[in-house]
């Protein structure tokens, strides 16, 4: 009995390794024909992954270089104005709900931009 006592309040007493989260972002940015940087903060040092693809099931992964709080991940090998999905994981678990990018247009197709300062 006395160690099941000791195995619970060692359990609520026990530091708890804390989970990452993301802080910042994630944002978009340098938008390309065949690429686009994603950009986010975090609370903890780590290497989550970013899966993109052109469904919600994905299929492409990128992982920055070294752990960090602060990430700018170039996604490269997209194919111009497709809408892609993308989220982020630390290991199996989802960081960012589904969201989606589109890639920029091909030269001589019109487009529409809108500045706000």
């Amino acid at each position: 009995m006395r160690w099941c006592l000791t195995l619970v309040l060692l359990s609520v007493w026990a530091p708890s390794a804390a989970a990452v989260e993301i802080t910042l972002g994630p944002y978009l940015q340098d938008v390309t024909r065949d690429s686009i940087v994603v950009v986010w903060e975090q609370n903890e040092p780590s290497t989550p992954q970013v899966r993109f693809g052109l469904g919600d099931t994905y299929g492409m992964v990128a992982t920055p270089a070294e752990p960090g709080l602060r990430h700018e991940l170039r996604l490269t090998g997209l194919s111009a104005e497709t809408t892609y999905h993308y989220r982020l994981f630390e290991g199996d678990e989802a960081l960012t709900a589904d969201s989606t990018f589109p890639t920029a247009v091909q030269p001589g197709t019109p487009f529409r931009f809108l500045v706000v300062g």
